[in-house]
């Protein structure tokens, strides 16, 4: 909002129409009569446009400004002169909030105008059209188009005028309220020339014409003509008189072409006859008919007679059309450039103030005042900006770029209103303070003294375990005394971060903690400021700010352990110790685990750490603030212990949750009706028994909590957790190739639950199967004597008799090859033969895995690994827990995907079992065992269908013992069927083994290859008192027709509710990994044994710096009288 008072000058248009010039347009006329004469056929030139009228210069004003008498804030103006066309109020009042603006602008310059158009040329005459007596007219010229009129020039705009403004020295600061605009009136716009007329369009040339004329007559011969008397006729002249005879459509060619008009002839002026007689003489024709007396000249006269035949001879003829008109020209343009107007020149201003003394100093610029910079200090110096901190802000710098020194009157300077982390400080608390005054023009000054600020209290807390950091910023203002208005320029923003002196460091701990077991958690307090906190005990120094942490954890997990008094608590506050500018402290808290807390239930320790507020609002007590929050994460697990009846071991780590837990062993106990051990990987510090194990040749079979599993199952939860500082670690990562080997020798399996794809987890199931004990170079030193066999033949059947006995080795085996001639070459030879040897154990133990090189003497080494019987599996998927419901409402139940596999996981042997015995909880875990078992019988039956020995199930006639040997050697899983022990006793299978026996029928009845393995099964079947009654079944037959092999995975994919891919594509066994028997080069050999190697030392480093934290972390309990009243309740 302004006040303004003018002497502008007069624009150029109001000058014109004020002095009653008017622009007359003079159009262009059509053509017109004058004195009764024709006019010209051109068109009229257009008017020229009349020149614009300049902008009139502004006046003269001179005003006194001052303080009003009449109203806080506002400014009396008195108008001292002025000139100018009307007149000026000699009084005003310019109101409190808006400001005053004195303009002395030059009238603006009149626009130029535009040039008339040039009138357009009149079109030309059409010609007359020809005739047969008279040519065709041309047609006339059209009349060329008028010149352009011609446009004016823009008039310059008016000059400015001139403004004085006195004022008294004491009331400069009203300036800032004051402002002048003298500048030159602006330029008119140029004019347009105008555009030139139209030329007319030329008239038409008149039509031709063309017509048909008798030009003459042609006589031609009859049989009529008349003869002389003594003429004699001639056989020439018969035949052109019989022509003649014959019609005159039979005329000659050259007759007809004669007879024939020939083109038109152009004919113009008065000789037409003419043109009539050079036709007949060019046609030899006669003008006029006539008959010449006496004989033709076909008879012997000279000329026509009267018997001759006469037809006219016809000619066209036309005159030509007259020439069109040429079209009239385009006027004359204008093409001088016309230009806008110039500005007119600026007016002046003069300042002149009046000095106490009486003394005047002009001036021809006002006082400005810029920020430059300016300074802020935290007020305990500590260099850090806290939440509830005053802020100082001092050095506050600025520069005059005006051309006056700035106001006598102090200026206040304070905060600005639109900060939102900073808050104004009042006046009388320090909150204001006040520029320099009288700063000379071009100088610059820095305030003295400083003002205060405070910083918001934090009254959103940062997330748990953030530390609290803010980016803030804000600007300082002026305000002009009596105007109270806000100085501009002053827009310089200072950003700063918000933070604490102060925050924890790194935690450590353990992730699991046994229960009733005594932990400790070491953290840090950092001191970031530059002034030394918390507490001393020295009484005599100056007492730093307090800090203090409060810790809490929930009491149904246990209680936390006072330093000072080792009394059991829920909750302690600490009292941090002094810590010096920019360093660190640590400090410790021991906790208590309860013996009965929940296994596997995950709690939170709680870590507050509070400071002594920044500015003290109680004398009697300290108000503290909470500066930041940290919340560790621990896990109560069971100490590991070795139960005799247990069949389960569940493997869990940190991240397994006590639903995850208790889902498991719920199923596995109510469904199986097994017990199960649980060991945390990590609360034990690995899968070592004794801690002390930690030396790569310590790492024995007999060291791992697995080795005394016989006939068990083991179930790893897979996932992947931080182990100790060892970083991310998965169950399998942390067990050993040999171990799991150890595993399958003892007849048990293990299952590993939500395996990451990149863990490395194929390479260590192919580690365990291959089972390599040395390189290659040294392979040969270790082989045992009776372990070297001269043939592949002597070598499989060493096999054989250990399979027979039940005896499962896994050592080295040597073949010796036979010596070459010398040229013949000696590698060649024995890559062959270990290829052959690879290819031979393949077909004669295809349910075996060996792996086989050759060394550089040419030996083959082969390494027994895993049978297929022993098998190790792996999903990718997590434990998925179904929804709870009303019957199960705190502890989700396994989905089925999860129950198969680990029912899958029991060692073949004891499924079996388990079907014969029917010792299932429901009918659902009886389908999962007979489906489970079927599947492992496929695979055997898949690797049988490998092999192309046509002898490898050839027995003797009825030979009972013959086919048990074929099927405990070459389908041990088959064998284990048949020769349970509720088999050998008369009473009829259960309904489930006898759907086992129905499938292996159908299946062995499906083969293309081993076809005798049908009547090798019938035979075992016939010599078992249970099942011999079966074949005579015509309902166990009938069920060996419907039965299909191929559905195993689809009924599997029913039972579990789970679709095929996964089914497919989310398991991985040692089957999959390692199929059959492996040929490898020496490289890739002993590639697998430094694999192996390298594992084992890794675990043994994993084990050593378990060994090490725990010993740190697990503390001896500390005794207290109210511990175990406090447990009690």
């Amino acid at each position: 909002m302004t006040t303004t008072i003018s002497v502008n000058g007069p624009d150029g248009v109001t000058l014109a129409r004020s002095s009653g010039i008017r622009l007359v347009h003079n159009d262009s006329q059509a053509l017109v009569l004058r004195g009764q004469q024709p006019a010209t056929r051109h068109g009229q030139p257009a008017s020229n446009a009349p020149p614009a009228i300049p902008g009139g210069p502004a006046g003269t004003l001179a005003v006194q400004i001052s303080e009003s008498q009449l109203s806080q804030g506002a400014i009396h103006v008195q108008v001292v002169e002025s000139h100018q066309s009307h007149r000026l109020p000699t009084h005003s009042e310019v109101p409190i909030g808006r400001d005053l603006r004195l303009t002395a602008i030059g009238g603006v310059g009149e626009m130029g105008h535009n040039g008339g158009n040039g009138e357009h040329g009149l079109d030309g005459v059409d010609g007359m059209p020809a005739s047969q007596g008279s040519d065709a007219t041309n047609g006339t010229n059209g009349g060329d188009g008028g010149v352009a009129g011609r446009g004016s020039n823009g008039a310059d705009g008016g000059s400015g005028g001139d403004i004085h403004i006195i004022v008294d020295e004491s009331s400069t600061h009203l300036l800032m309220s004051v402002s002048w605009d003298l500048k030159g009136g602006i330029g008119g716009r140029a004019g347009h020339h105008g555009n030139p007329g139209e030329g007319g369009t030329g008239g038409k040339g008149g039509m031709g014409w063309q017509w048909e004329e008798i030009v003459g007559y042609k006589y031609f011969c009859t049989d009529n003509c008349i003869k002389a008397d003594a003429y004699v006729p001639t056989s020439a002249l018969a035949r052109v008189g019989s022509q003649l005879n014959a019609g005159r459509s039979h005329a000659s060619a050259s007759t007809m072409a004669m007879m024939a008009p020939l083109r038109a002839r152009a004919v113009s002026g008065n000789n037409l006859e003419r043109f009539i007689a050079q036709a007949a003489v060019a046609y030899n024709a006669v003008r006029t008919p006539r008959t010449d007396p006496g004989a033709c000249k076909c008879g012997g006269g000279s000329g026509n007679c009267a018997g001759c035949d006469m037809k006219p001879i016809r000619h066209n003829f036309k005159r030509a059309p007259g020439l069109n008109g040429k079209d009239g020209e385009l006027g004359a343009s204008m093409t001088t450039p016309l230009t806008k107007g110039l500005r007119g020149a600026n007016g002046t201003t003069t300042i002149a103030v009046q000095h106490i003394d009486g003394t005047i100093q002009r001036y021809t610029s006002a006082w400005a005042l810029e920020l430059v910079s300016f300074e802020v200090e935290d007020d305990n110096a500590d260099g850090t900006f806290e939440p509830g901190e005053y802020v100082h802000i001092r050095r506050v710098t600025v520069r005059n770029v005006g051309g006056m020194p700035s106001p006598t009157v102090p200026i206040p300077v304070s905060l600005a209103d639109h900060s939102d982390q900073f808050e104004e400080v009042s006046a009388e608390d320090g909150g204001v303070a006040y520029l320099p005054t009288s700063i000379p023009a071009t100088g610059e000054a820095s305030m003295e003294g400083s003002f205060k600020v405070r910083i918001k209290p934090n009254t959103i807390f940062s997330s748990t375990g953030t530390r609290f950091s803010e980016r803030g910023w804000f600007q300082i203002r002026a305000d002009m005394p009596w105007l109270e208005k806000r100085m501009p320029s002053f827009e310089l923003r200072k950003e700063i971060d918000i933070s604490y002196p102060c925050g924890f460091g790194d935690f450590d701990h353990l992730c699991t903690v046994a229960q009733s077991a005594t932990s400790k958690i070491t953290y840090k307090v950092q001191n970031f400021g530059n002034q030394p906190i918390g507490e001393t005990n020295v009484s005599t120094e100056r007492s730093p700010r307090a800090m203090e942490v409060s810790i809490s954890m929930p009491h149904v997990f246990g209680h936390l352990v006072a330093s000072t008094t080792g009394v059991d608590a829920s909750r302690i506050d600490e009292a941090v110790g002094l810590i010096r500018p920019r360093d660190t402290i640590t400090m410790q808290q021991q906790f208590r685990v309860l013996q009965n807390a929940e296994n596997h239930k995950h709690f939170l320790v709680t870590f507050d750490l509070y400071l002594e507020a920044p500015e003290q609002q109680h004398i009697d007590m300290r108000d503290m603030v909470l500066v930041e929050r940290r919340v560790v994460r621990l896990q109560v697990s069971s100490m590991y212990m070795r139960t005799p009846n247990a069949k389960v071991l569940l493997i869990t780590n940190p991240k397994t949750t006590e639903r995850e837990s208790q889902a498991i062993q719920d199923f596995i106990q109510a469904s199986l009706r097994m017990e199960v051990d649980l060991c945390n990987i990590h609360q034990n510090g690995g899968l070592l028994y004794l801690p002390e194990a930690t030396a790569m040749s310590e790492l024995e079979e007999t060291d791992s909590i697995l080795h005394t599993y016989r006939n068990k199952s083991i179930i790893f939860l897979n996932n992947a957790f931080n182990f100790v500082d060892c970083g991310e670690r998965t169950s399998a990562q942390l067990c050993h190739s040999t171990w799991l080997k150890a595993l399958a020798t003892n007849n048990s399996s293990a299952f590993f639950i939500g395996t990451p794809k990149d863990s490395g987890f194929e390479s260590k199931l192919r580690q365990s199967v291959l089972s390599i004990p040395y390189k290659c170079e040294n392979g040969l030193k270790h082989v045992e004597q009776s372990r070297i066999f001269a043939s592949p033949e002597l070598f499989v059947e060493a096999v054989i008799q250990e399979r027979k006995l039940g005896v499962l080795s896994t050592g080295l085996s040597a073949i010796m090859v036979k010596e070459k001639k010398w040229y013949h070459g000696r590698h060649p030879r024995a890559e062959r033969e270990a290829t052959m040897l690879t290819t031979y154990l393949n077909n004669h133990l295809p349910n075996e895995r060996f792996v086989v090189t050759h060394d550089d003497m040419g030996h083959l080494l082969v390494s027994t690994g895993l049978p297929h019987r022993h098998s190790f599996r792996s999903i990718d998927s997590e434990i998925a827990l179904q929804p709870v419901t009303h019957t199960n409402p705190t502890l989700g139940r396994l989905d089925r995907y999860s129950k198969f596999m680990i029912i899958a996981t029991i060692p073949f042997h004891k499924r079996v079992d388990m079907m014969w015995r029917g010792v299932t909880a429901s009918t659902s875990v009886s389908q999962a065992i007979q489906l489970s078992i079927l599947l492992d019988l496929q695979g055997q039956i898949d690797n049988l269908q490998n092999s192309r020995s046509k002898k490898l199930l050839r027995i003797a006639r009825d030979d009972v013992e013959d086919a048990n040997t074929i099927v405990t050697i070459h389908i041990p899983f088959v064998a284990d069927l048949l020769n349970h022990g509720n088999a050998k006793v008369s009473a009829l299978p259960p309904l489930a083994v006898i759907h086992i026996f129905q499938w292996l029928l159908a299946s062995a009845r499906r083969i293309q290859r081993h076809r005798n393995l049908e009547n090798i099964i019938i035979l075992l079947l016939r010599s078992r008192p249970s099942t011999i009654q079966l074949l005579a079944s015509p309902d166990f037959t009938a069920g060996i027709s419907t039965n299909d092999p191929d559905k195993l995975l689809d009924q599997t994919s029913e039972l579990t509710q789970t679709p095929l891919f996964i089914l497919q594509k989310g398991q991985t066994s040692s089957r999959d990994v390692v199929p059959q028997t492996e040929l490898l080069s020496p490289p890739q050999w002993d590639a697998i044994v430094a694999e192996i190697e390298e594992d084992r030392k890794r675990i043994a480093d994993d084990m050593a710096m378990a060994k090490r934290e725990l010993g740190k972390m697990v503390m001896e309990p500390v005794t207290s009288p109210t511990n175990s009243a406090l447990e009690l309740a």
